[in-house]
């Protein structure tokens, strides 16, 4: 064999290692790449399980719950979904939610689970707070009255309201007491000259006395109420005839 030949099988045998070597390094990539294949679906094959369990977990949403509230001055029942606090007894004792109209609804309640305070959304669609006390009689109420002006009432045991602060006609403020059937009082008020004046009704209600439209005191002998001191002549003698009296001392016929 000359050395020609022999150069020429040296040729061969080398292309031929290093394609023998090419063909393990595709093996081994190869075994590697099913290697990692086979490790990123044990993963995911064992994280199935997981994402279940974590699915059926999301899915599981509470629901709202729904309560039955009843309010106390009027026993409506409203239905509605919302948000309970119960104490340790079981009672509720705070409540948020909405009435059957959809307005917001707060109820506060003391130990027994009876409604203390609400605040609400009356039905001229304007925020009221209304507080009870214990047994179950409204006796504070803030909110709007009818004419868009706040309002504040209080009330008595009997559920009487018995005094007032808020905004009169003439868009000035408005302070009233009334006695325990909700009738007769005093009250003071803005004209609309911006002056002040009080006034004061009998226990019917009907006014007495005010100080822009005083009675005078009569000319003849004795009272009209044939009751000596009635100068108001609604039946008795009382404090508003002091005031008829006092506004009046000092005046004649002849001026």
């Amino acid at each position: 064999m000359d050395r020609e030949t022999r150069r020429a099988l040296d040729d061969i045998r080398s292309e031929i290692a290093t394609l023998r070597r090419a063909n393990r390094r595709v093996k081994r990539s190869a075994g590697l790449l099913c290697a990692i294949l086979v490790g990123v679906l044990s993963i995911a094959a064992s994280s199935i399980s997981t994402r279940m369990t974590w699915s059926t977990f999301l899915s599981r949403k509470a629901k709202p719950h729904r309560k039955q509230v009843v309010t106390q001055p009027l026993g409506e029942v409203i239905q509605a979904a919302a948000i309970q606090t119960l104490n340790n007894d079981g009672q509720q004792v705070g409540f948020i939610g909405t009435d059957t109209a959809g307005d917001g609804l707060i109820v506060l309640g003391d130990v027994t689970g009876l409604p203390q305070a609400v605040v609400s959304v009356d039905t001229d669609r304007a925020g009221q707070f209304t507080a009870f006390n214990g047994e179950g009689t409204e006796t504070t109420i803030m909110g709007v009255d009818s004419f868009g002006d706040g309002f504040i009432g209080v009330g008595n045991t009997a559920g009487g309201l018995t005094a007032t602060i808020g905004v009169g006609t003439s868009a000035g403020g408005f302070l009233g007491v009334a006695n325990s059937e909700g009738t007769g009082g005093a009250r003071m008020g803005v004209d609309t000259t911006n002056v002040g004046h009080p006034a004061i009704s009998n226990e019917s209600g009907i006014a007495i006395w005010a100080s822009d439209d005083v009675p005078t005191v009569s000319a003849s002998p004795g009272d009209p109420s044939g009751l000596l001191g009635d100068l108001d002549n609604d039946g008795d003698v009382d404090f508003s005839d002091f005031l008829v009296f006092a506004q009046n001392f000092g005046h004649s016929l002849s001026g």
